[in-house]
């Protein structure tokens, strides 16, 4: 309202034109000094954006020490990534196959069984979530935990694997996100938050979700453009993200090895 706006202007930390913008604001301000109230109204948001920073700004979380090495959307070129680095924990965040293709699960899953990971952890993308096999991932996958909405304490490490959805924008949409345990450290998804690694086409939901639980890192994939690692910021400062993407297409339209395992500290 136009009277919360006026007492917000008194506050003395607000810059000096807070006088010129309640008269501009008012009904007797001439057409001329209306054309000022952009500049005005620019410096006042970012007046209280610097004022109220500090109160929502999430602090990083101290480590675990625990190493977490990330691929994702391997689409049945596995086999060309080369060799994958040690780490605690290994996770693979969706789209293992080439359109669901049931070959491709089962060589995954056997070239899976070559890892030396004590934990290794898949979710489903998109390409998995079609397939006809999909309510036999568990048994298919029988050399990794294959999660859909679950969690697992990996030695301390809390992590937690959402099965696919596609983006949604309100923050209750998805019912299963109320399974995700309030302590998750990692949680793993195939879709990107939005604004973090997401080439523009993150999940808004998902964003809001992080925003609320803070867990020390989010792992996706689905954007293969996006692939990388970010701190978040402000209020996301206390997650790691990270697109383990690791595929690119060819001139063939084939999917091709693009990138190395991604590893991050917890």
């Amino acid at each position: 309202s136009l009277l919360s706006l006026c007492q917000l202007l008194r506050r003395p930390s607000l810059p000096s034109q807070q006088q010129s913008l309640i008269f501009l604001i008012s009904p007797l301000a001439s057409s001329s000094r209306k054309q000022r109230i952009g500049q005005i109204l620019h410096s006042l948001v970012s007046a209280v954006g610097q004022m109220y920073a500090g109160r929502t700004a999430a602090q990083p979380k101290s480590k675990l020490g625990k190493t977490v090495v990330v691929v994702s959307d391997t689409h049945g070129a596995h086999r060309e990534l080369g060799p994958i680095p040690e780490a605690d924990v290994f996770v693979h965040a969706g789209d293992f196959t080439h359109h669901g293709r049931r070959s491709d699960a089962e060589d995954f899953n056997d070239w899976l069984g070559d890892l030396p990971h004590r934990w290794k952890i898949v979710v489903e993308g998109n390409h998995e979530n079609n397939a006809p096999w999909k309510g036999e991932a568990k048994s298919l996958l029988s050399n990794a935990t294959f999660l859909k909405n679950e969690k697992i304490d990996c030695d301390g490490l809390l992590v937690h694997g959402k099965g696919f959805f596609w983006n949604m924008r309100r923050v209750d949409a998805n019912p299963y996100d109320a399974l995700i345990p309030e302590n998750v450290d990692v949680l793993v998804a195939h879709n990107p938050c939005r604004g973090h690694v997401d080439g523009g086409h993150g999940c808004e939901s998902s964003a809001e979700l992080v925003k609320k639980m803070q867990p020390r890192a989010y792992i996706c994939g689905h954007i293969h453009g996006a692939r990388g690692v970010c701190r978040g910021t402000d209020a996301f400062g206390a997650t790691i993200f990270v697109n383990g993407s690791s595929v690119e297409t060819d001139s063939n339209g084939d999917y091709v090895a693009s990138g190395a395992p991604l590893t991050i500290t917890v």
